[in-house]
């Protein structure tokens, strides 16, 4: 009998991952002016309110043109600390650009992101200049004594309402469960999209805008309680994202792709082969497959259940132009060893209920939860009001069921799963903490509880 074998994530050396802007191909000052001179500057722009953090988009647009592109980077950090990598990692055509006034006249709307990418590389290097200083005032009173405000997680959420806080003179302490923080952003996007270290020059700018002290490797339940954060500090905020890949528990050699994606970038691993299956149909899923394609698999397949793909129709065109072959409408039926290694994968299509394909590796990309592998983790979160899916419910102000504690970003139920999405929870969440403490510092001990939404 042949014996069989598997394929795993090989510590080989991967080859350097394609640049992202060899993919993208950064806007000369020449076509900057000709994008630029596209928007006609509309009031009450419908891109600024398809834009989660409200970027002045017409105004950066007319600095450009103007050729202050100090000014144009200047309005964009302002409304967005992490706008530098939103320029790459958003999904323009489902936003801004989807939402441009110049699609009905002209068929083309303004290219919103590869002009806010233009406005921000110029400035990567001096970052840390645009970001305000912290304000110069007595922190004593608004915020409980000096106690310092926990943010939880130290991704795209919890970085911009560290960032709020800190800008307007609040301690913080940001905590964060893996050795590095970023979230996402740092570990879930595959390399070719951020391989210039944006990511990481923006984190570093984020932490010198204040008293931010950074704190790795602590996880709320397992290092950390949340009764002893609401305790020691004047109020809690939540960012923790979701820690948990969803998987298809009916085999275990399927491997999550986030967990791929983050060898990846980390250059811990690297998958090995030529033909890979992806089950899944969102951004994660395009990922990944693109990221394949560029290190060198000949066969990368995706399927995916639904009619349609979840990916931006740009990931999904990148995808294609990479010769990533999709099937939609089609599950996941089960594998079994091939003889010659590798898996033997058979899938429901609509024209094959038993469709067979031979793949060295199969991933799942189908999403994420909030409950990880740890208990602690797991229990503190449950103390939180949440939905049928477990994810916190907030009110307006990003207040939880528990008095002082906040929460924003993929954890809550109102979720849109966008890093620029995350970015306005935080902020919003920043702004709403302050208001707390100003207000708790004008009111009785306890009284505030009794404001507090159940």
């Amino acid at each position: 009998m042949a014996t069989t074998t598997s394929r795993t994530l090989e510590t080989a050396a991967c080859p350097s991952p394609l640049p992202w802007t060899l993919l993208h191909p950064p806007l000369s000052p020449e076509q900057a002016q000709e994008a630029a001179a596209h928007c006609i500057r509309c009031y009450d722009a419908p891109c600024v309110a398809a834009c989660p953090t409200a970027i002045p988009i017409p105004e950066f647009i007319a600095a450009i043109a103007a050729g202050s592109l100090k000014h144009a980077a200047r309005r964009i950090f302002e409304a967005n600390p992490l706008g530098a990598s939103c320029a790459r990692l958003c999904p323009v055509d489902m936003l801004c650009e989807g939402a441009c006034v110049r699609i009905k006249d002209s068929g083309r709307a303004v290219a919103i992101g590869q002009l806010q990418r233009h406005a921000t590389d110029a400035f990567l290097e001096q970052l840390p200049a645009f970001f305000p200083r912290a304000a110069q005032k007595s922190r004593a009173t608004p915020t409980g004594h000096g106690m310092p405000v926990a943010v939880v997680g130290a991704g795209p959420a919890g970085l911009a309402c560290a960032h709020e806080l800190a800008i307007h003179g609040h301690s913080v302490t940001l905590f964060e469960a893996r050795p590095w923080p970023g979230g996402l952003s740092a570990h879930g996007v595959a390399p070719y999209k951020v391989a210039d270290g944006i990511v990481e020059r923006e984190i570093e700018a984020i932490l010198r805008c204040g008293a931010i002290d950074l704190q790795l490797d602590i996880m709320l339940g397992r290092d950390i309680t949340l009764p002893e954060l609401q305790d020691r500090c004047a109020a809690v905020f939540l960012g923790v994202g979701l820690q948990g890949s969803r998987m298809i528990d009916s085999h275990k050699a399927i491997q999550g792709a986030l967990g791929v994606i983050e060898a990846l970038r980390r250059g811990l691993a690297c998958p090995q082969g030529q033909q890979a299956l992806i089950i899944g149909g969102g951004m994660t899923a395009i990922d990944l497959a693109v990221e394949l394609k560029m290190l060198g698999f000949s066969q990368v397949t995706i399927c995916h259940r639904s009619p349609t793909l979840r990916a931006s129709t740009k990931e999904q065109r990148l995808a294609l132009e990479h010769g990533v072959h999709v099937l939609l409408e089609t599950r996941f039926r089960g594998m079994t060893a091939h003889e010659t290694g590798g898996w033997l994968v058979t899938c429901h299509t609509p024209h094959d209920p038993a469709h067979q394909m031979r793949a060295d590796h199969v991933f799942a990309a189908i999403g994420q939860q909030l409950y990880s592998l740890d208990d602690g983790h797991n229990a503190t979160l449950a103390m939180l009001a949440h939905d049928e899916h477990g994810l916190i419910l907030v009110d307006e102000r990003h207040r939880t069921s528990l008095p002082g504690v906040f929460a924003g970003g993929d954890c809550i139920a109102a979720s849109a799963n966008l890093t620029v999405a995350a970015v306005a929870d935080g902020k919003r969440a920043g702004a709403a903490i302050i208001a707390h403490l100003n207000a708790m510092a004008s009111l009785p001990p306890g009284e505030m509880d009794t404001t507090w939404p159940t």
